[in-house]
């Protein structure tokens, strides 16, 4: 049995970047978690569906987010024939942290659109605040 588990607690180390494809949104960032006085480390962020409209709608950066998710790997040679790999954390779950002072869209950034795939009367008000997972 393995075990592909992530909790990490740190601040954006950017404003998270929403991207839209055809399989839906995805929000980029990066995270800086501090290990002591003189050691920060950064790991980049991906996010999906809910989470990643919480992370593009919530956070900017600076803000201190806690995360738990799991450890992505990918590799690919790039255009000179060189072997590259990258790592990265997919957010399943995201924790905004009291103090923040950003706690809903502002002005000075657009909330990004939910895209609705049932019908927005299939579902009551009270059933739709339900399911908010904060």
């Amino acid at each position: 049995m393995s075990i592909n588990s992530v909790q990490l607690f740190g601040r954006l180390g950017q404003d998270p970047e929403a991207i839209w494809s055809d399989s839906g949104l995805r929000t980029k960032g990066s995270l800086a978690v501090t290990i002591d006085k003189t050691t920060t480390d950064w790991y980049a962020l991906t996010a999906f569906g809910k989470t990643a409209e919480i992370l593009a709608n919530f956070t900017r950066k600076g803000e201190q987010i806690a995360i738990e998710g799991r450890i992505a790997l990918s590799s690919w040679v790039d255009g000179a024939g060189n072997p590259r790999s990258k790592a990265e954390i997919v957010v399943e779950s995201i924790s905004l942290i009291a103090g923040n002072p950003k706690t809903s869209p502002t002005s000075s950034k657009s909330p990004i659109p939910v895209r609705q795939t049932v019908p927005a009367t299939s579902i009551s008000d009270d059933e739709a605040i339900d399911q908010i997972p904060f």
